[in-house]
């Protein structure tokens, strides 16, 4: 028995020394490595940070070197090679001033010294095609604090696997008036309402309700309410909802779910970010965007 035990004591270290020699070796690669991190969106500027692996005691900016060779491609199609951008001559981020397209495929090459050449691929959803919005009270007889349910329906071609995330806000605009009840101005604000949903669904880290539809053409959550008995002032101008839905690619909502199980301090278990980018890490996903204004009164 003791002979038996000595042998596992010994298969145990062997194996140990074993994973301490490869957690060493991918700590000398994971030096030679680029990180890629950069959301195409149809309506934006491209803007992509490629920066060095940080250090284990490494904090703030990223490290990232001016002379990187950085390529987009359009189509399979060299699209633009992409310009060093910074404010403060340190760091900074590689952009282009050329426009990108929704539904076309992107990919992405990065090049330095003796690193590994870093790349990622990437298609741009379709803008969503929003057919109609409804809700399921009104929002004139809403209690002080109240949920509304909304059902935002999309072309019937808008099946199978598809991932959205939606964000909404309340537009207000109202009379100042002094303490006297004189007008001596006339303000107004957005202000972002939360939403939820039982059925599935998470705030992703822009705090936008993100949720992944299957085989439906029907986008289902509901809004939390507070303070609705101000809307029934007489000094309340005009009031609208402002509906952000982005349609998101499958590489966006996976390292949108992983990204929030992540440790917000050092204790816990490890947690690990989605990364979709060969031979680097960080993360080439995509979106696009359309607004909905909603006119309550």
């Amino acid at each position: 028995m003791r002979l038996s035990f000595n042998i596992l004591i010994l298969l145990l270290a062997i194996s140990l020394n074993s994973c301490l020699k490869n957690y060493d070796m991918n700590l000398q690669y994971g030096e030679k490595i680029l990180t890629i991190n950069a959301e195409l969106d149809p309506n934006e500027e491209v803007k992509v940070l490629v920066a060095l692996p940080k250090a284990s005691n490494m904090y703030g900016n990223y490290e990232t070197p001016s002379d990187i060779d950085v390529t987009l491609f359009e189509e399979g199609i060299i699209f633009d090679k992409l310009g060093f951008q910074s404010n403060d001559g340190e760091h900074g981020i590689y952009v282009t001033s050329k426009p990108i397209s929704a539904n076309k495929e992107y990919h992405i090459k990065a090049t330095y010294k003796d690193y590994k050449i870093a790349s990622a691929t990437q298609r741009i959803p379709d803008h969503p095609q929003i057919e109609n919005i409804s809700f399921n009270k009104d929002f004139l007889n809403l209690n002080i604090e109240d949920t509304v349910s909304v059902k935002i329906e999309l072309l019937a071609d808008s099946i199978g696997e598809k991932y959205y995330a939606m964000i909404n806000y309340l537009a207000i605009k109202w009379n100042n008036v002094d303490s006297m009840g004189n007008v001596i101005g006339v303000e107004e604000d957005v202000y972002r309402i939360s939403a939820f949903d039982k059925t599935g669904g998470f705030n992703d880290y822009r705090k936008y309700w993100t949720k992944e539809i299957l085989n439906s053409n029907i986008i289902n959550y509901k809004l939390a309410l507070t303070n609705t008995d101000l809307w029934k002032s007489e000094n309340i101008l005009s009031l609208k909802l402002i509906i952000n839905v982005e349609e998101i690619s499958k590489d966006a909502y996976l390292y949108r779910a992983s990204y929030r199980k992540r440790n917000v301090d050092n204790y816990g278990e490890p947690s690990i970010v989605y990364s979709n980018i060969d031979n680097g890490i960080g993360i080439f996903s995509s979106k696009a965007l359309v607004q909905r204004i909603i006119k309550i009164f």
